[in-house]
């Protein structure tokens, strides 16, 4: 069902990155919107890998960016939900690791710009996926092509919930699901939340995070924290996690229980690398990840 990477020392790149980062603290003086403006501003300018087309577009009525290979001809479209806690992030903060993931994947990335806690319910982020998701299966009569799930952090957990949602509906699904670091227990759970051995996140931070949420959401909620859901029925999926990573263990419990419920799961843990690496830029356990996410789409459609 899952394996991890053999131990040994990382890249170079690697390394000088994660000697770089800072653990994250509690600032008394921010609020979800300072947080998010922040975030934007830092990242805004970033600029796309060589090869890519960007797109805005909206469907079904919620906003999307799309980050595509040039010249067309792509296996599919990865419907990809941004990390950040579900209260933070946007199309914007992750459009330059999809161009990356576009162009390793040569699928078209369209990136939703849900709608976030604490200002609206659960159920609402979900909704504008599966919104989303509606409309493509119906564009798919005209123009068929595959559509993939993929997310990271918190966006991977809501496209878990959105499966378990399109399920329910007995909607059609996606072929498969690609996670970068799930965070799929928002009661912080998993043995490896106080291992100590992230370079970014702690429990203090998620602690902090989560107080925001308990206005709109209880932490184990299903569809906040979908491993505890009904995980049956679902389409394969790929977890990728970091060993160092605070969410690493919850990767681990989703795949226990997708297995269980009769699913097929790959979970690949990759030694030394912290919180959602493919997002540090191009360096080789960022491109690993991403094409260790090209062969599952290739192997999908």
């Amino acid at each position: 069902m899952h394996g991890m990477s053999t131990a040994g020392t990382i890249s170079p790149a690697a390394a000088a990155i994660k000697a770089s980062m800072t653990a994250a603290v509690v600032d008394p003086n921010s609020t979800v919107e300072s947080d998010r403006r922040s975030w934007i501003a830092a990242v805004a300018d970033a600029p796309l890998a060589q090869g890519t087309v960007e797109h805005l577009e909206e469907i079904a009525g919620v906003p999307c960016r799309q980050l595509s290979p040039v010249g067309g001809g792509y296996l599919a479209t990865l419907v990809y939900a941004h990390g950040g806690g579900l209260t933070a992030g946007s199309s914007v903060t992750h459009r330059e690791l999809a161009s990356r993931l576009a162009l390793a994947t040569s699928c078209s990335v369209l990136l939703v710009d849900y709608r976030l806690l604490p200002e609206h319910d659960i159920t609402e982020p979900i909704a504008d996926v599966v919104s989303v998701h509606r409309a493509l299966v119906a564009r798919a009569v005209e123009e068929p092509a595959p559509i993939v799930f993929g997310g990271d952090s918190s966006g991977a957990a809501l496209m878990v919930s959105a499966l378990v949602a399109l399920r329910d509906a007995g909607d059609p699904l996606p072929v498969g699901l690609i996670s970068f670091s799930g965070a799929f227990d928002a009661t912080l759970s998993s043995p490896s939340m106080d291992e100590g051995r992230d370079p970014q996140l702690n429990r203090t931070v998620l602690e902090h995070w989560r107080g925001r949420l308990r206005s709109c959401v209880e932490l184990d909620d299903p569809r906040l924290s979908p491993v505890f859901a009904a995980l049956h029925e679902l389409p394969p999926m790929l977890l990728l996690a970091g060993s160092d990573e605070v969410w690493r263990d919850d990767s681990v419990r989703l795949a226990e229980r997708v297995a269980a419920g009769g699913g097929s799961v790959e979970v690949d843990i990759t030694h030394g690398m912290w919180h959602v690496w493919p997002m540090s830029g191009s360096f080789p356990e960022a491109t690993s990840a991403l094409e260790r996410a090209a062969s599952f789409v290739r192997s999908r459609c």
